[in-house]
């Protein structure tokens, strides 16, 4: 389904330089962030020798979410509903409309940010305390709870719905999933996962720069990733 397109293209030496700013404990003495894709369009000069880019074609992302979420699998460009849905897609799924609604501002026809949310909402297991993944067709789980990627995907999700929500009770339904998406981060056990945790961590920040325990697990997490780093980093 959709790439992680905010990682793609972005080295794991780039990516763990930039945490490694946060090991002094500040936060906000980073260097400044590579623009993401909510940055809104800067115009190219006229001399410039790119392209403008093409417009956004949302159909296939529409195509592919009914009343319960977006598929995770399509047979060419069907919905195939052998496969039913996941967290990991719904969560990639908020995230692109959140980026297009900050662009474009909120169109519930074009990207159905409440549509995501819900079936996120939903996969929580309170008694695992953790988020699901995998659900059927028939709307049944699969799992009691979801993968390493997957948590971390979706705290990722829920961050940046905390600080893109473009409702007041969007972002505040973020926030409530956010913390109670985030316990299950301490017993995640890969460099993806804690990537995608950090980068949830980092847009809800930004919304909720007074959150003392976010911050720190934040800098435990970061300093984390840029030690993987340099312990594995090419001489």
């Amino acid at each position: 389904m959709f790439a992680a397109c905010t990682l793609r293209g972005v080295s794991f030496r780039q990516s763990s330089r930039r945490f490694g700013y946060y090991r002094t404990g500040c936060r906000h003495r980073a260097p400044p962030r590579i623009k993401s894709l909510g940055d809104r369009p800067v115009p190219l000069p006229p001399d410039s020798p790119l392209l403008p880019l093409p417009d956004i074609d949302l159909r296939h992302l529409q195509r592919l979410t009914d009343d319960t979420g977006i598929y995770q699998h399509a047979v060419y460009a069907t919905p195939d509903a052998n496969h039913g849905y996941c967290i990991d897609d719904n969560a990639r799924a908020l995230i692109a409309g959140l980026l297009y609604a900050d662009l474009h501002g909120l169109d519930e026809a074009a990207t159905p940010l409440h549509t995501y949310l819900n079936f996120i909402a939903y996969a929580y297991n309170a008694q695992t305390k953790q988020f699901r993944n995998f659900l059927a067709f028939d709307r049944s789980w699969l799992e009691d709870a979801g993968s390493h990627d997957s948590q971390g995907r979706n705290i990722w999700a829920m961050g940046l719905t905390a600080k893109l929500g473009p409702t007041q009770s969007i972002r505040a339904l973020g926030r409530e999933l956010f913390h109670r998406a985030l316990p299950a981060l301490d017993g995640l056990n890969y460099i993806r996962s804690w990537a995608f945790s950090l980068l949830g961590m980092d847009a809800y920040l930004d919304a909720q720069p007074d959150d003392e325990g976010c911050g720190a697990k934040f800098a435990t997490y970061a300093d984390k990733l840029f030690t993987a780093y340099t312990d594995h980093a090419e001489a």
